[in-house]
């Protein structure tokens, strides 16, 4: 897994993501739906992939053009962000320390820009977080759930897809405004999605062998 020093939102940080899945996007790459029924998660569900091999395309072939997000929730998103990484860590016993962007070492069409990581005394990251500042009535919803919500799993599982050298990823919601229960903490474990990670990095590399494909038969 390749680091990179650069500061998130930055243009430089938009060039690197441009055409590439990330983790935001990972679950549309995938395919990935959720049986609520079933508890189950599928593959490789071809009208989502297809919706996402356009949009990447189109960001190989032209210059970046930085949509900016900036309602109400997501400016307090960015606020809480550092008080939610500190709170998790202080949970935790740990120190988080913010990341740039990483790549993935399978393919490097593939990278995820983490709220928060966690390395090792060698200065390997095995560890991270993922942040959420919802609001107050997701934020009990999460509570009561006592897991990972559906719409971030694959987020979550980003890092354990992109190196084998991560063990362990936390998810956090973050509301300053509960007094009695502001930080929800719950870890995945490697161990316990392997088989997920396995059929993701198949899913994956296959997607992107198509999305390589009609980029070429385009552009050259």
């Amino acid at each position: 897994m390749i680091e990179l020093e650069l500061e998130q939102d930055t243009l430089e940080w938009h060039q690197e993501r441009a055409g590439r899945v990330t983790g935001t996007t990972l679950q549309s790459g995938l395919g990935a739906k959720y049986s609520s029924a079933k508890k189950v998660w599928t593959l490789g569900d071809k009208k989502v992939q297809t919706t996402l091999m356009y949009e990447l395309i189109a960001e190989r072939m032209t210059e970046v053009q930085i949509v900016e997000l900036n309602t109400v929730a997501v400016e307090r998103g960015r606020e809480l962000e550092p008080f939610a990484i500190k709170a998790a860590g202080k949970k935790r016993g740990i120190e988080f320390l913010t990341c740039g962007m990483l790549i993935s070492g399978f393919t490097q069409e593939f990278g995820f820009s983490p709220d928060a990581v966690y390395k090792n005394k060698d200065g390997i990251i095995v560890g991270g977080l993922e942040t959420k500042c919802p609001s107050s009535k997701k934020h009990i919803e999460y509570l009561i759930c006592n897991q990972v919500p559906t719409e971030y799993y694959w987020q979550v599982l980003s890092p354990f897809i992109c190196s084998d050298d991560v063990l362990w990823w936390d998810f956090a919601s973050y509301d300053d405004r509960n007094y009695e229960c502001p930080l929800f903490l719950i870890r995945v474990n490697r161990a316990d999605v392997v088989e997920h990670i396995k059929a993701a990095r198949i899913t994956l590399e296959s997607y992107l062998s198509v999305v390589r494909a009609q980029h070429e038969q385009l552009a050259f």
